[in-house]
């Protein structure tokens, strides 16, 4: 028996798939949006994530593939935002060696690489960034197909901040023989870190004897 359309069931699957159609489309819009972030945007956010949480003193990885002196892996070492130490390690093309620290860029310069080729407008500008920190960890760029040598392609891992640590002493008399019988050392937020009196042991407690050139600096604490 041929039995008539119901036409209920064929309104209630007409709206359905409306709503799926129209899911489908926001998908793709915020897709479309998220892929069409211009690179200068995403950099600069990266940027400020490091200059907010980063710090001028820190140790990385940097593993880049170019023209180099030193090609691979090399550990370096940044203080007061400068590189001062370089360490090949293995895996490297002078596996053991310490290169010129000069040689190689701090994370600050590695951005201003990326914001020169994101100005370039690139042909191809893959770039992954540490989510925590902000610096890049990840970098694919190619500035030009017509230029050879010009791509920046490395990786940086491992990278740890160093925490400043600010040393403040209060001596116990004056002249020649005179101690500090009490330290504190706080960190770069000014947050007491420890204390010789709560916990850094008895020998620093007791007293750390200073000679008479150090003993000068105390004078004026004294009233001497």
């Amino acid at each position: 028996m041929n039995k008539g359309i119901d036409m209920t069931s064929l309104s209630s699957l007409w709206t359905s798939g409306r709503h799926v159609v129209a899911g489908l489309v926001a998908t793709a819009v915020l897709a479309s949006c998220s892929e069409s972030l211009a690179p200068e945007a995403e950099l600069e956010i990266a940027a400020a994530r490091w200059a907010e949480r980063g710090g001028p003193d820190y140790e990385f990885v940097l593993d880049r593939t170019c023209e180099c002196l030193v090609v691979g892996p090399v550990r370096l070492t940044v203080q007061d935002g400068d590189v001062h130490g370089a360490e090949a390690l293995e895996g490297s093309s002078a596996p053991g060696t310490h290169p010129d620290p000069e040689q190689f860029p701090t994370i600050d310069e590695l951005f201003a690489q990326l914001r020169a080729a994101a100005a370039a407008g690139p042909v191809r500008f893959e770039v992954a960034f540490d989510h925590t920190l902000g610096h890049p960890v990840s970098v694919d760029v190619d500035i030009s197909e017509q230029i050879a040598d010009e791509e920046l392609l490395f990786e940086v891992r491992d990278l740890v901040l160093h925490e400043r640590l600010e040393v403040r002493a209060r001596p116990t008399g004056c002249g020649r023989g005179a101690t500090l019988d009490h330290i504190e050392i706080e960190n770069q937020e000014g947050d007491l870190v420890a204390d010789s009196e709560h916990g850094l042991g008895g020998e620093v407690g007791a007293g750390i004897a200073i000679g008479e050139d150090a003993s000068r600096s105390c004078r004026s604490t004294c009233g001497t």
